[in-house]
């Protein structure tokens, strides 16, 4: 039995069949990962450009302890694009943003490429991208 598309979803489609394309420039992220395909159509910087470089999970050390000198953590790259390192993995102790630019800081908001042209449907396709998020981390956590 298939599920049935909500609204939000439903709205996603109609935007590009009703208005035309979206980004005739559009190319899968390599290596294609859910999250980062969804990180770089929200944010319009590709992986290499937000400090989630290949996954749907990232690699972060856990501070140096006598018990555990070396080890490696891999938190989901799921999460919300203000969320520091530590507020995905307490064990990191590492405030810093997990969504980098070269220079360190925080990514633009991820609703900017979508909001220039200030239009309704633009704000029901971050709905939408919002909302594949939550499926795939509820699929992800049926696991």
């Amino acid at each position: 039995m298939s599920r049935p598309i909500s609204n939000r979803c439903r709205t996603c489609l109609n935007f590009p069949e009703n208005n035309g394309t979206l980004d005739a420039c559009d190319h899968a992220v390599l290596i294609s990962h859910t999250a980062n395909d969804i990180l770089t159509t929200e944010t319009g910087l590709y992986s290499d450009r937000d400090g989630i470089a290949v996954a749907n999970s990232f690699g972060v050390f856990s501070p140096i302890t006598a018990a555990d000198p070396l080890e490696v953590l891999f938190p989901s790259s799921f999460f919300y694009w203000t969320d520091a390192v530590q507020d995905i993995t307490p064990a990191t102790s590492d405030p810093l943003f997990a969504l980098l630019t070269e220079t360190g800081q925080n990514v633009p908001a991820p609703w900017v490429p979508f909001t220039r042209a200030g239009t309704k449907q633009a704000q029901n396709l971050i709905a939408a991208a919002a909302e594949l998020v939550a499926q795939a981390e509820s699929a992800a956590s049926s696991l």
